[in-house]
């Protein structure tokens, strides 16, 4: 879970960008029925951002 806060405007970006899909397994979060988890490209333990 991320330390920092992502943004509601960041988050459906980036759920938008990947077309509302698992970026592992490309299931559609319609399918799940619940919103997808947003992680790091570049984890924060590592320096990654949230911006």
């Amino acid at each position: 879970m991320s330390r920092s806060y992502i943004g509601r405007a960041l988050r459906e970006q980036v759920a938008s960008e990947a077309r509302h899909r698992c970026g592992h397994c490309l299931i559609s979060a319609r399918i799940i029925g619940t919103p997808m988890e947003i992680d790091h490209i570049i984890p924060e333990s590592l320096g990654g951002s949230a911006e």
